[in-house]
């Protein structure tokens, strides 16, 4: 077994008494402006002033359309058939590929935030992209939706596939029952890590609406908290382990620590090889029963 003193410098003991615990953007927008006018009457004032010499008032009262928007249209100020509103730079196909594309993203881990999306969009367009233009896109399409997705390191998301997790599953009925320990909770425990990142939340992305589990892949290489529990089947707690990101352990840094807390430094409070041994045994093996085997 490994000593306290092989991990001199980079593993601390609480200084107080253990104890064992059992586990018991709104944003405001313009209403939009719907035309209160059919397109096939619109189109048939047209042609009773263009073809019939039908005056403008007397067309606009026939088919019940607006005088000043008729009139726009038969002085040639606006083209019938334009629809009003932002302008939709791209086509119908050019969008529901950008979608495509955004979902596609979205769906293996790398999301794309509003701003993205925008300067891809910039780069196929000549004229600048209006404000206007997020918000309809966003109403042509109701199956996006922003989320704030959780952060996932490379390593995680590329090393657990199905085949994986079921391999794992038989491998662990197959030790629990060799080791007869079915029926022994306070034999069986499971120990977790929970990362608690320094740098501020990611921002959000666009998913498809309904996404359970967001999630963004990172390099994981950000500085972070990071905080080891280990309990039993039966609910025995160990008291915990924290990472913190730093060379010293300060005194600050341990007010209000559960009792027994074990303390690990690393360069960005990641666990690494070396601090899990230090974590199983000058930690674990202290507050663990005695009755072997464990798992």
């Amino acid at each position: 077994m490994l000593s306290a003193s092989h991990f001199r410098d980079r593993v601390f003991r609480s200084q107080s008494a253990a104890c064992n615990t059992s586990l018991f953007s709104h944003s405001h927008s313009r209403p939009g402006k719907y035309k209160p006018w059919d397109d096939d009457c619109m189109q048939k004032a047209l042609q009773a002033v263009k073809l019939d010499g039908a005056s403008v008032r007397k067309a606009a009262m026939e088919y019940g359309v607006p005088r000043s928007t008729l009139g726009d249209r038969v002085s040639g100020r606006v083209t019938h058939g334009i629809l009003s509103g932002p302008p939709k730079y791209l086509s119908e196909e050019d969008e529901d590929e950008l979608v495509r594309f955004i979902l596609g993203c979205a769906s293996v881990g790398y999301p794309k935030t509003r701003k993205e999306i925008l300067s891809l969009v910039q780069t196929q367009v000549e004229k600048p992209i209006s404000h206007g233009w997020w918000d309809s896109f966003c109403k042509r399409h109701p199956n996006l939706t922003f989320r704030t997705p959780a952060p996932l390191s490379i390593a995680r998301a590329t090393a657990v596939d199905e085949d994986a997790i079921g391999r794992y599953f038989d491998l662990l009925e197959r030790t629990l029952e060799d080791n007869g320990l079915l029926e022994k909770p306070c034999q069986i425990f499971n120990m977790d890590e929970t990362g608690m990142p320094l740098s501020p939340q990611s921002p959000k992305c666009v998913f498809t609406r309904g996404e359970k589990n967001p999630v963004n892949i990172d390099g994981g290489d950000k500085a972070q908290i990071t905080v080891v529990a280990c309990v039993s089947a039966a609910g025995y707690c160990i008291p915990p382990m924290v990472i913190w990101d730093r060379k010293k352990l300060s005194l600050e840094l341990t007010a209000g620590e559960v009792p027994g807390t074990f303390y690990g430094l690393s360069d960005k409070g990641w666990m690494d090889q070396e601090l899990f041994d230090a974590c199983l045994s000058c930690h674990f093996l202290r507050y663990a029963p005695p009755t072997r085997p464990l798992l």
